[in-house]
């Protein structure tokens, strides 16, 4: 076999085994959703979260409020007036994102109600 089909025949096989597919790469940098999150204490959630590779993507807060638990939770997005919801954003190495929405009154209290790939617009 000659020098140039050998490289040739490696290169196809990079290529075939999703090395070279760029979902291939997007997947490998996006990072995991750590399992059993639901119900879970907020501040136990993250750090499993932040281990996981998550990073928080930070957005100033517009009511005073807000601001406050940002200086906690930086991922801190915004919480609902009329009811103990609040949603926090956490973003991946490529772009990925994650939102994870909590119940509770004071930052204390927040325990995951839902996790789910999105993003802001």
């Amino acid at each position: 076999m000659r020098h140039r089909d050998i490289v040739t025949s490696a290169f196809a096989f990079f290529l075939l085994s999703g090395f070279g597919h760029p979902l291939a790469f997007a997947e490998e940098q996006t990072p995991k959703i750590p399992a059993s999150l639901k119900g879970k204490l907020y501040a136990a959630a993250r750090a499993k979260i932040l281990a996981a590779g998550w990073k928080p993507d930070y957005r100033p807060a517009i009511m005073e409020a807000e601001q406050a638990v940002q200086k906690r939770y930086p991922e801190l997005r915004e919480c609902a007036v009329d009811r103990p919801l609040c949603s926090l954003s956490f973003v991946g190495k490529n772009g990925s994102c994650l939102r994870v929405i909590t119940r509770g009154e004071t930052a204390d209290e927040y325990r995951v109600e839902a996790v789910v790939r999105e993003c802001d617009n």
